[in-house]
């Protein structure tokens, strides 16, 4: 029989099944050898790539951020000077489009002028026609009532007889043309 056996606050009631447990505790041991071990290895393996992917992600990340941040420190060594030339570009094209606008507007003024110039000469034109219009209807009055006054009997016998008379002293004094005017107005001598 074995000895009772002691293995600190343990102890071991049955001394006959402790080759059969440590039998079992080395399978064990060779089990997760086995088995775990290659799993708990890829794990870890997976794990160290990650934890590394991110120390290189952090250390580009870092890297950006160091660039960023000198540029950001050269931009403010040399804003003033970034900004008197902004100032200074932003008059330039202010002047530039004040001096379009002036010109365009110097342009739609001479345009106005020059519309108004052709108004006013259409206008008078209109009124020159009018006018003429006006004086031709009062002339066409004026006929129309001269006319009227030769149209009676009396004066249509008159003018006959005038021209009777003056034909027949053309006759005895050789050809001389009949005075038109004195028809028009009535007879009378040549």
């Amino acid at each position: 029989m074995i000895p009772e056996v002691s293995l600190g606050p343990f102890k071991i009631e049955q001394p006959d099944a402790f080759p059969a447990l440590i039998l079992g505790f080395l399978i064990l041991l060779w089990l997760a050898y086995k088995y775990a071990y290659p799993m708990g290895r890829d794990l870890l393996k997976a794990r160290t790539e990650r934890i590394e992917q991110a120390y290189q992600h952090a250390d580009a990340l870092l890297a950006e951020a160091q660039a960023i941040h000198d540029d950001y420190a050269q931009r403010l060594a040399h804003i003033e000077e970034e900004h008197r030339s902004r100032v200074e570009q932003a008059v330039r094209e202010a002047e530039a489009l004040s001096a379009q606008i002036i010109a365009e507007a110097q342009q739609a003024a001479q345009t106005i002028l020059q519309r108004a110039q052709q108004e006013v000469e259409r206008e008078r034109t209109y009124h020159q026609i009018l006018m003429r219009q006006q004086i031709v209807a009062i002339v066409l009055d004026a006929a129309e009532n001269a006319i009227r006054t030769m149209a009676s009997e009396e004066t249509q016998h008159k003018l006959v007889s005038d021209f009777i008379h003056q034909l027949a002293q053309s006759a005895l004094n050789g050809y001389t043309p009949v005075n038109r005017n004195s028809l028009a107005h009535g007879g009378g001598e040549p």
